[in-house]
C-alpha cells in the first residue's frame, strides 16, 4: 500500500480562523470609514492583509472539504512491476485497475507549499478511455508517484498554492 501522510490541520481550525479574520476585518473596515484621520492608507493595507488572510484560511478549508469528499472511501494501491494503480472504493464496493492502456490523459497539479497550510492540496485527474475523471488527491497517493508510473501519459503539470479540482 502507498499511503502518503502528511500533517493535517483541522478543517474547524481553518474555518473558524477563517471567520474570526472576516469578523476583524470587518470591524477594521468600519473603524477606517469612521476614522477622521486624513491619511487612511495605513488602514487600507491592514484591511487587505485581513481579507487576504481570511481569504486564505476559508477558501482553503473549503478545498480541503471537497479533497476529502472526493477521496472519502478511496484506498489505492501501486504496482510498480506491471505499472498500475488499483482503485479501491469502499463505499461502493468496487475495485478498478488502471493502466497505460485505458488512459487517455493524465494531468498533475502539485501544491508548491511543504508546510501543512496547503501542502495536502495537490491531485492527479486521471483521464480514461471513456472520458470518464478519476481524481486522485494526495491524500491516497502521492503526484509524483502517478507521474513517475505514467510518464508518457502525462500532458499537464501545474504547481500553485492550493489547487481546485476541476
Amino acid at each position: 500500500m502507498n499511503k502518503v501522510t502528511l500533517k493535517k490541520i483541522s478543517n474547524s481550525f481553518d474555518l473558524i480562523m477563517g471567520l474570526i479574520f472576516t469578523g476583524f476585518a470587518f470591524w477594521l473596515t468600519i473603524m477606517v470609514i469612521l476614522s477622521d484621520s486624513t491619511n487612511k492608507l495605513i488602514g487600507y493595507v491592514f484591511l487587505a492583509i485581513w481579507y487576504t488572510t481570511s481569504y486564505l484560511c476559508l477558501s482553503t478549508a473549503l478545498y480541503r472539504l471537497r479533497y476529502e469528499k472526493v477521496s472519502q472511501g478511496l484506498e489505492v494501491s501501486v504496482n510498480r512491476k506491471n505499472k498500475n494503480l488499483t482503485l479501491l472504493n469502499h463505499l461502493e464496493g468496487t475495485t478498478q485497475t488502471i493502466d497505460k492502456s485505458i488512459i487517455k490523459d493524465i494531468e498533475v497539479y502539485y501544491s508548491w507549499n511543504t508546510n501543512p497550510f496547503s501542502s495536502d492540496l495537490g491531485y492527479s485527474k486521471v483521464t480514461l478511455a471513456d472520458n470518464s475523471k478519476v481524481f486522485l488527491t494526495s491524500s491516497v497517493v502521492g503526484q509524483s508517484t502517478v507521474e513517475s508510473l505514467f510518464k508518457a501519459k502525462v500532458s499537464k503539470v501545474k504547481t500553485r498554492f492550493m489547487n481546485k479540482l476541476k
